[in-house]
């Protein structure tokens, strides 16, 4: 029963392929619409014609690709613009808080204040120094 069962698959796989070859040779046939052409020119221009459509395939992915990268690009350029006015705006922040008035009111409540006396030098003289040291 095995080899009937093996037959009749390998005649289904027979009429698949002679289909198929039907069918190409339809295609070409509807090709050479004015009859003008040969079969073996049309065959012959096959290989031709599968590079063409691989050269379109790459035009198109390369289409989606450029697009893709146009699209980063511009986000990337949104966010550098984002986090300029963010840096600008927290240095202009730094150095309002890092003046002498607003340093010296933050720290007011704490109980420092600013010192009203203006500094002095102090000096030492050096022979007491090295009386010391000996």
């Amino acid at each position: 029963m095995n080899k009937i069962k093996e037959r009749k698959q390998k005649t289904e796989k027979q009429k698949e392929v002679q289909d198929l070859n039907l069918l190409i040779v339809r295609y070409l046939r509807a090709i050479n619409i004015f009859g003008k052409l040969r079969m073996e020119l049309i065959i012959s221009i096959i290989p031709f014609l599968f590079f063409i459509v691989f050269l379109a395939m790459l035009l198109i992915g390369n289409s989606f690709y450029t697009e893709r990268l146009i699209r980063n690009i511009d986000r990337t350029g949104k966010e550098i613009k984002e986090l300029q006015s963010e840096f600008i705006t927290g240095r202009s922040d730094l150095m309002f808080r890092t003046n002498q008035s607003q340093v010296a009111a933050m720290v007011e409540p704490n109980g420092l204040f600013e010192s009203r006396v203006a500094p002095f030098k102090l000096v030492i003289n050096s022979s007491n120094n090295k009386k010391d040291k000996k």
